[in-house]
């Protein structure tokens, strides 16, 4: 899990998409993304020495960055366990701040080495921020959309419940209907719950 859930963070910071309050805990190990996952933290490691060795400010900064991104998300990543999911949408802020360091400290690098180059194929610095304006904006519409999720209770767990068929999920929605005073759709969702937990490919 420690191996897995950085890269989930990063993948989930990359592209915020199929998002949930609550993610079902994992009894199995996933080996499919332990490959990659070492990969990720290796590739921290290998960043984090190689530009600690550099003395300018943009390789330290980076450097803490990486650092804060990892090391900070320890204990929301299995190292030390905090609650049973396995991570959780609202950490993912954290390791996103260290990478938008990072990203931005590598964008200035490359900027200052290879600028010259950069002007001679026509990519001028008001060409680049338009690049990053539009990038700004699609994550800004994907914020938006997913703000919908967040309005109330009903529809925060109902959206977690829909996407993982957690069971935890599904007494949070249970409590919010019976508050509604709808015991009916509660029982019905609970015994829902309990034949998917039972057999999940009902």
């Amino acid at each position: 899990l420690a191996l897995k859930a950085p890269l989930t963070y990063f993948r989930q910071f990359a592209w915020p998409n199929d998002l949930a309050q609550i993610y079902p805990p994992e009894t199995t190990i996933d080996w499919v993304m332990i490959v990659p996952g070492i990969a990720f933290v290796a590739a921290l490691v290998w960043i984090c020495l190689r530009w600690f060795r550099k003395r300018d400010a943009w390789s330290a900064l980076a450097t803490f960055a990486v650092a804060w991104s990892y090391v900070g998300l320890i204990p929301m990543i299995g190292i030390v366990k905090v609650g049973s999911e396995p991570h959780a949408d609202r950490y993912t802020y954290w390791i996103g701040c260290g990478l938008t360091v990072v990203v931005s400290a590598g964008l200035m690098r490359f900027l200052r080495k290879h600028g010259k180059e950069i002007e001679g194929i026509g990519l001028d610095a008001s060409r680049i921020l338009y690049v990053l304006l539009a990038v700004t904006l699609v994550y800004g519409c994907l914020g938006f959309m997913r703000m919908g999720a967040w309005r109330d209770t009903y529809t925060l767990f109902s959206d977690a419940w829909s996407k993982n068929h957690d069971i935890d999920a599904a007494f949070c929605l249970a409590e919010d209907l019976l508050e509604r005073k709808r015991p009916g759709d509660a029982e019905a969702l609970m015994r829902k719950a309990v034949t998917y937990c039972s057999n999940p490919k009902v």
